[in-house]
C-alpha cells in the first residue's frame, strides 16, 4: 500500500515554493558612544575582555569567553541594574 497523504488542506497551501530564496542577513550597528548601551559596554568590559559588540534590531549583543559568562552576568546585574538577559550562548 502506498503512504496516505492527506489531501484536505491541497486548496490553503501556495502552489509554489522557492526553495533557493536565502533571508537578507540582519543589518548591524557599531555601538554609538553617547548611547544607553556604551555605558553598559563600558561596564562589562572593565570586568571582561569583549571580543565583539553590535547593535541588532534594537538589542545589545556582546560576545565574550565562554568561561566569563558567569562574571558578565553579575556584572550586568549588580552594576548595570539588568534583571533579564533575552538570550544566551556559550559557543
Amino acid at each position: 500500500m502506498r503512504k496516505y497523504t492527506p489531501k484536505g488542506s491541497v486548496q490553503k497551501r501556495a502552489k509554489y515554493n522557492d526553495r533557493f530564496w536565502v533571508a537578507p542577513p540582519v543589518p548591524r550597528e557599531q555601538v554609538k558612544d553617547d548611547s544607553f548601551f556604551a555605558e553598559v559596554l563600558e561596564t562589562v568590559s572593565s570586568e571582561v575582555e569583549i571580543l565583539d559588540s553590535y547593535v541588532e534590531i534594537k538589542q545589545l549583543v556582546i560576545h565574550i569567553k565562554p568561561e566569563d559568562n558567569l562574571k558578565t552576568l553579575k556584572s550586568l546585574k549588580e552594576k548595570s541594574c539588568f534583571e533579564m538577559c533575552s538570550g544566551l550562548s556559550g559557543c
